[in-house]
């Protein structure tokens, strides 16, 4: 039994794999209009190369046929074979083989004076394993004659299959034949010439079977685009024909018999994979369909597959007969009883193709092809490509009067460009005519029109340049560059507008930094831009408004950063059992969701960080005088006040905004005790301040004011003060006193438990005359002043 779509290869990147294509250069002149032997391949290679794609090498391959022969089967023993060589007038005996027949002809070589089977690595294919069968008559063995029906000579050229992923139309000898044929000067020979005339009958998803097409088809997935089959009431199964099965080996294909053969033979001629079905194993109708979870499917060479809902099958009514684009199946393999066969051609969708490939590691010639998107088209010139071939060597077959087609053809895609813009991309002047000409010559269709004083180009794209490559414009301008040739294209150095900008914001963040590192004592880390659900979890925090990835790099990290606190806390746990006492800092980045627009995303740029200490507690105020000093080194007065809106990860009690010119740019705070709890530390104080406003404010002008001539004072005043006022009021109530006091300044707090409703706070004030030393009356009047103002918000002297 034998699969038609291409033989199993694996993943490896040499040559054994599918890092190189394969190419015959006399097999691509069946396509042209031109002797192989008028072609200089090294120019068409190296103009390959620079308009095209890769191809990484070349070769001249000889075959000297002089110590071939082909030998006749005349009896089978237990441990040997006679044959007989009639071209050589001998009679051998050779090694067994199981696959040989009595009656066949089979390829030896004379090797010394004595005869052995000739193998695939006699003719440069990687693979062991001995020729098959051969067709021939007993005329041809005996002259030899069949030998000038093989080309001995011939150029290979090996393309870099990474080069051509975009172009499936070049995965093909004709596909090649097309693209250089320009650059040849020379013509395409017409397609009908290899196709035969089978007429089509088109159905849309389903049809029913007849007494000449007699099994039923339907599409049931939408991974299939269009799908061809034509059915052989009856098919000779004919050995391989000599010419075929050397042009196969040649681009490492084996040779097996001449049904396999032709499969093999159209997708390398024209790119379009087939698949053979032994038509007396099906239940009556066939189809692709998407597999079931957990289904079976054996494939030829003893392989059994699991397949998950994703895998692309073709099934009968029953069971699933083949790896859809990729393997057949052992169920309905092709035999040598087989005397009928059901022909399929599809096209399927590549990333289905592609995904069932992956999972399973199966890469077949045929799953290459399908994986780029193949010419919805082509589907159809498989099938007439094949019977032409069964033709061109008179097999003898019997099939339907028609093919039937099930899918709907693409539209043709039709762009739209102008002249002054393909010249404007390139760079340079093209001619109308050269555009036009360059395009016609693979097979666009392109008319043209003057509007408003300018060519406008009306584009037709091919269809098999249009699964792919080819999409808008911008294609346009590179397939007009690259047929006119890159050299061509003016060398010239690109220009470009200097414009003055400001970066001041440069320098600012880098005294941020300085200032965070060396005074702080904060170390900067770089976090992921994603929130790690497991910590998530571990802290119990929710994101309001999450901003998630449709496909998550990874399954752990699904959520953009809402709040940069998170990420420190997350290195503040990672970190707090080998370091007792420490902080982070981090310019980052967060996003967000408006909960007035719950589809628009923010972002913004941001400063944050954290002190912690596993063990004692952080003084609040230190910390804001630490963050004032912060503001201070960039030029920036900041006030401290209570929170507007707290944020979740803060404490009640102990954080404040922090204003800048009547606007709230951050917030400080301790962390709250049900986060702290989790970390296993015993105290955290962190800042988030917008990054934009620290990089982009516009600093006040700086203007020096005279040290006072006159010496100053100050004086110190304790009190106790309700818990509802916070530093910043009483600072402010003192300063509102007097225009002598020029600073004020908080020398301590104290609490105590039995203080229910109090704290004691201690302040010092500063006082200054401009036109004389500060006198005793002076701070007496002063201090009665304040004194007053301290007692109407309901605070007492101590």
């Amino acid at each position: 039994m034998f699969s038609f779509y291409p033989t199993l290869k694996s993943y490896s990147l040499s040559r054994k794999g599918f890092c190189y294509m394969k190419l015959s250069l006399r097999w691509v002149c069946d396509h042209l209009s031109i002797e192989w032997k008028k072609i200089n391949v090294p120019k068409l290679v190296a103009w390959f190369n620079t308009a095209v794609a890769e191809i990484e090498s070349f070769e001249n391959l000889k075959i000297d046929l002089s110590e071939y022969a082909l030998a006749l089967v005349e009896k089978k023993a237990e441990e040997s074979i006679q044959v007989t060589i009639s071209e050589w007038k001998k009679t051998a005996l050779l090694s067994f083989r199981t696959d040989a027949l009595q009656g066949g002809w089979y390829l030896v070589k004379r090797v010394d004076g004595a005869y052995r089977w000739a193998t695939h690595t006699d003719f440069g294919i990687e693979k062991e394993g001995l020729l098959p069968a051969f067709k021939v008559d007993k005329k041809s063995s005996a002259s030899g004659s069949w030998k000038k029906k093989v080309e001995t000579e011939d150029f290979i050229l090996d393309v870099d299959n990474k080069s051509i992923t975009h172009r499936p139309d070049l995965w093909s000898h004709r596909g090649f034949a097309r693209e250089v044929a320009s650059y040849l000067q020379t013509t395409l020979v017409p397609e009908k010439n290899f196709l035969a005339d089978v007429p089509v009958k088109t159905v849309k998803d389903h049809f029913t079977a007849t007494k000449q097409f007699p099994v039923s088809v339907q599409v049931k997935t939408k991974g299939c685009k269009r799908f061809a089959a034509l059915y052989f009431g009856k098919i000779e199964q004919a050995p391989s024909v000599p010419w075929m099965a050397f042009r196969l080996m040649r681009v490492d294909q084996r040779a097996i018999d001449f049904i396999v053969d032709a499969t093999n033979y159209v997708m390398f001629d024209i790119g379009q994979p087939l698949h053979a079905y032994d038509a007396q194993q099906l239940d009556g109708q066939i189809g692709p369909r998407m597999a079931k979870n957990g289904d079976q499917l054996p494939l030829l060479g003893g392989i059994n597959l699991t397949l998950q809902e994703t895998d692309m099958v073709i099934a009968d009514g029953k069971k699933a007969l083949a790896l859809a684009g990729i393997k057949g199946g052992a169920l309905s393999g092709v035999t040598s009883e087989t005397h009928s066969i059901l022909l399929e051609s599809a096209t399927f969708s590549g990333s289905v193709v592609r995904l069932t490939s992956m999972f399973h590691k199966l890469r077949t010639e045929g799953s290459a092809r399908f994986e780029k998107e193949q010419d919805a088209y082509q589907n159809l010139k498989g099938i007439t490509r094949f019977v032409q071939l069964l033709n061109d060597d008179a097999i003898s077959s019997e099939h339907a009067p028609y093919t039937v087609s099930l899918g709907e053809l693409p539209k043709p895609l039709v762009i739209t460009i102008t002249q002054p813009f393909i010249e404007e991309r390139l760079g340079m002047n093209v001619k109308k005519t050269e555009i036009k000409k360059q395009l016609q010559n693979r097979g666009f269709e392109v008319k043209d029109k003057l509007v408003k004083g300018a060519t406008t180009f009306t584009i037709t794209v091919p269809s098999y340049r249009a699964t792919k490559d080819i999409k808008q414009k911008e294609d346009i301008v590179e397939e007009v560059g690259r047929t006119i040739g890159y050299l061509a294209i003016p060398e010239e150095l690109p220009v470009f507008a200097k414009k003055p900008s400001a970066d001041n914001w440069v320098d600012r963040l880098l005294r941020i930094k300085n200032f965070l590192a060396f005074s702080a004592h904060l170390r900067e880390v770089s976090n992921y831009a994603f929130l790690d659900d497991e910590f998530l979890k571990k802290i119990h925090w929710h994101v309001s408004y999450p901003v998630q990835l449709a496909c998550p790099i990874s399954d752990q990290r699904t959520t953009l950063v809402d709040s940069p606190i998170i990420p420190l806390l997350q290195n503040v746990f990672e970190v707090s059992a080998k370091v007792e006492t420490g902080g982070f800092f981090e310019w980052a980045r967060a996003w967000s969701r408006l909960k007035q627009h719950p589809y628009t995303v923010t972002e913004r740029k941001t400063l944050a960080g954290i002190f912690y200490k596993r063990k004692g507690t952080i003084d609040f105020y230190e910390m804001k005088n630490l963050i004032i000093d912060l503001f201070k080194t960039i030029g920036m007065n900041v006030d401290v006040v209570p929170c507007f809106e707290r944020p979740r990860w803060a404490d009640k009690y102990q954080s404040a905004d922090l204003v800048v010119d009547g606007h709230v740019v951050g917030v400080m705070g301790k962390i709250s005790a049900i986060l702290i709890n989790k970390l296993e530390v015993q105290d955290a104080f962190a800042f988030d301040i917008q990054g934009d406003f620290l990089l982009d404010h516009g600093l006040k002008k700086t203007v020096f004011k005279p040290l006072s001539k006159y010496q100053g004072s100050f004086l110190d005043m304790s009190m106790m003060v309700p818990l509802t006022y916070s530093v910043k009021m009483i600072e402010d109530l003192i300063k509102q006193v007097s225009p002598y006091i020029v600073a004020v300044r908080l020398q301590d707090v104290f609490q105590k438990a039995e203080w229910t409703d109090k704290k004691s706070m201690t302040f010092r004030y500063f006082l200054e005359d401009p036109k004389e030393t500060v006198s005793k009356e002076l701070l007496e009047n002063v201090q009665a002043a304040v004194s007053k103002a301290i007692h109407t918000i309901g605070a007492t002297i101590r």
